[in-house]
């Protein structure tokens, strides 16, 4: 919950949310007398106790809110011939974009795998200790070099599925020397699928558009 005189992360993604939806805020993590009236106005416009207060209700809303925009840039952007293919939700931390995706484990099931959007790596780069959970295989070695030095890595493949298509046995490289760190996503998926990559930062969602020939 959320209310005037709050600072901090959430009242800042509170502020860019709002700013989405047409309210001018200056996202600075202060829940100040602009961002509680731009609050009320938003409650008064979608039918809920106007307290400026952001609580469940509130949150739920303005998700709803966002959704509907969303889908409303998307139907602008097909368009051009690039027809949506899913649209992920994740957080921006630090100017960087995290997304959580769901990822087949070879017992079986899936598990929710958290990535680092990274333009910089080309290969999909798991951490050992997510490799092994997944059950991921060891399709033989390699070695990959960073700001560190060199590391010892090995080839590997996982498979997913995005908007309702399964992409298997997508490339990755598996980092044998961290247990522990971020797993990146890296652009050869895209490029391996003749994807289209659509970061929207103020909506925190990362959408993927496949090219379809003008008929």
């Amino acid at each position: 919950m959320l209310i005037r005189g709050d600072t901090g992360f959430l009242v800042k993604l509170l502020q860019q949310d709002l700013t989405l939806l047409g309210y001018h805020l200056t996202a600075d993590g202060v829940f100040g007398p602009a961002t509680e009236t731009a609050v009320k106005d938003f409650q008064r416009k979608s039918g809920i106790a106007t307290d400026g207060i952001v609580g469940p209700a509130t949150w739920t809303k303005i998700e709803d809110a966002i959704a509907a925009k969303i889908a409303e840039r998307n139907q602008t952007h097909n368009s051009d011939n690039h027809v949506l293919l899913a649209t992920i939700a994740g957080q921006v931390v630090n100017d960087a974009f995290y997304f959580a995706l769901p990822v087949e484990k070879a017992a079986g099931g899936t598990e929710d795998v958290l990535f680092l959007l990274d333009t910089g790596a080309f290969e999909m780069l798991l951490t050992a200790r997510t490799a092994s959970s997944l059950g991921a295989p060891n399709n033989g070695p390699l070695e990959i070099s960073g700001v560190g030095g060199n590391a010892a890595a090995y080839q590997s493949a996982v498979s997913f599925t995005l908007g309702g298509t399964a992409f298997t046995a997508v490339p990755c490289v598996v980092d044998e020397s961290t247990d522990f760190g971020i797993n990146l996503f890296g652009l050869r998926f895209s490029i391996d699928n003749n994807l289209t990559l659509r970061l929207d930062l103020p909506a925190k969602t990362l959408s993927f558009y496949r090219y379809s020939p003008p008929k």
